[in-house]
């Protein structure tokens, strides 16, 4: 089993991701101390619901929040909002990020099934889907989901 911890992303949800130096500084502390395997540190490059830089997270501010992590780093990528061009996203070889966490709406599936195959080709990176209010999905929905990730990769 591995753990991810997802304070900073989803608790940023509390304080539109504003978490103090002082606090971040702290937590990255503490986690090294944790049996967790990822840190999930925000969102990738996404500015349209704030401005905050853990939920834009990116490239020099990744390296510089893995510094201060014995853990591997997870992002995660909204595909709703986010760029749609993978090339905006950190390679395995950038030696930042080791999965990228993509979540989807029920009306994006298609797209982003597809869009998270590119990225994985891409990036050499582990993806993960999270999908959106899946405990609102019909059961014709899940059925109609597991066909189509059974196909992709």
């Amino acid at each position: 089993m591995k753990i991810i911890d997802c304070t900073l992303r989803d608790g940023g949800f509390t304080n539109d991701f504003n978490w103090s130096r002082n606090f971040y500084e702290d937590y990255f502390k503490l986690t090294n101390y944790l049996n967790v395997e990822y840190i999930e540190i925000g969102y990738w490059q996404q500015k349209n619901k704030s401005k905050n830089i853990f939920y834009n997270i990116d490239f020099d501010n990744c390296m510089k929040f893995k510094k201060l992590t014995n853990k591997k780093i997870s992002i995660m990528s909204d595909f709703h909002y986010s760029s749609k061009n993978v090339r905006n996203f950190p390679q395995k070889k950038d030696n930042l990020a080791s999965i990228i966490r993509v979540t989807s709406r029920l009306e994006d599936i298609n797209e982003c099934i597809e869009f998270t195959n590119d990225l994985k080709e891409y990036t050499k990176l582990k993806i993960s889907i999270n999908f959106f209010n899946f405990s609102n999905y019909s059961i014709n929905d899940i059925k109609k989901l597991k066909s189509k990730l059974k196909k992709s990769n």
